[in-house]
Order: C-alpha cells, then sequence, then structure tokens
C-alpha cells in the first residue's frame, strides 16, 4: 500500500496543489459567512433610581425588615414568623380599591431573607395584587 502509483511515464505522488484550491474555496466561504453577522452595539439608556416615584398619592408601600416584619404604609402587619402573613393579606384585600393602576411597591432591607420576600409576594397574590415592583 504504497502512496504512490506507477505508471509508464514515472512515478505520481501526492498532490498538494489541490489541498491548497479546497483550503482556500474553504477560507472563502467562511470569510463571506462572517461578513453577514449582525454586530452588536451599545445602547445608552438611563434607567430611574431605586425609590417609589414622589407626587403620587395612595400608593402602597411594603417595608420588610431586615428580621422579617412586615410594615405597609407604616403599619405593622404580622409577626416575623407568621408565613402566611393573613394580618397583610387582609390588609391589602381592604385597600385594594386605593388605585387599581398603581403598583405596589416592595422594599426589602438588603439583609432580609428571601423566603420572606417570597411570602409577602404570596400574601399580595392571595390578596388578588396583581402589580407589584421592588424598589
Amino acid at each position: 500500500m504504497a502512496a504512490s502509483i506507477r505508471s509508464g511515464e514515472g512515478e505520481i505522488g501526492f498532490q498538494i496543489a489541490p489541498m491548497v484550491d479546497v483550503v482556500f474555496v474553504l477560507m472563502l466561504f467562511f470569510l463571506a459567512c462572517a461578513g453577514g453577522q449582525i454586530k452588536e452595539r451599545e445602547l445608552h439608556a438611563q434607567f430611574p433610581g431605586p425609590g417609589v416615584p414622589s407626587g403620587t398619592a395612595g400608593i402602597i408601600i411594603i417595608d420588610i425588615t431586615a428580621e422579617g416584619q412586615v410594615i405597609a404604609n407604616n403599619l405593622s402587619l404580622g409577626s416575623p414568623a407568621d408565613k402566611r402573613i393573613p394580618a397583610l393579606r387582609d390588609w391589602l384585600k381592604a385597600t385594594q380599591g386605593f388605585r387599581g393602576n398603581d403598583p405596589i411597591y416592595i422594599r426589602p432591607h438588603p439583609a432580609t431573607r428571601h423566603e420572606r420576600i417570597m411570602d409577602v409576594l404570596n400574601a399580595c397574590r392571595a390578596a388578588g395584587i396583581e402589580k407589584i415592583t421592588f424598589s
């Protein structure tokens, strides 16, 4: 099994010219494909900082302390050990007619456990609140 074939005119060896042609064709193909890609551009967008918008009366702000105490509009509701927070749920149902288009703002302390934030979200959902935002 030799790499060359003998003929009457001499030895025919490995031809490199067709291999170079194939490499150039492949390179041309990949260059043509790469030129059609969409270039990413940086978007310059400014987002509002944390906080509750000013000048809106009648909004509901729910603060969650580091210990897990829930305070809605400066009214302490439930205890940190209560997972379902029925006091918050009942208070939200009673005040749900406040302004239906405004979201409820939840402001957890940075040291608040995520489990407690989920408890507050579950209480809001049980009260039928759909528009919730964090600040």
